[in-house]
């Protein structure tokens, strides 16, 4: 179950970061992938490879990234179709949890093309789990 991905061009950044926490629902006993982080040139190639952090850890499950390739999708324009490389954000809730969690990640990536300077990019989820 994805609930999001972010995708970063060089000349312009999308940040699915908000002032509030995204609220998502994940199934109790499973592990959810929850986010993505990616970043692309403008002939929507992958730059760099994100290095993800768990800013503030869930209390009822545990966060991983993996690094995977996917298939873009008609939210990415001119992109719809082409494969990237992505850090996906995990979450597997503890055995028999189920209620609410919540946790906050980022990744870091390169800023330019050239893979020069760097970004951060956060966000913050309030999860149910049923």
């Amino acid at each position: 179950m994805l609930k999001g991905t972010l995708i970063f061009a060089s000349v312009l950044a999308l940040s699915a970061q908000a002032a509030l926490a995204e609220s998502v629902s994940v199934p109790a006993g499973e592990t959810s992938a929850i986010i993505d982080f990616t970043n692309l040139d403008d002939a929507c190639q992958t730059i760099g490879k994100p290095r993800g952090k768990v800013e503030r850890q869930p209390k009822h499950g545990k966060v991983t990234f993996q690094w995977i390739s996917l298939t873009l999708d008609e939210d990415y324009g001119s992109c719809k179709g082409k494969h990237a490389k992505a850090l996906r954000v995990l979450y597997t809730p503890d055995s028999g949890y189920r209620g609410a969690d919540s946790f906050k990640v980022g990744a870091t990536m390169p800023a330019y093309e050239d893979g020069s300077g760097s970004r951060y990019y956060g966000d913050a989820f309030e999860l149910t789990v049923e």
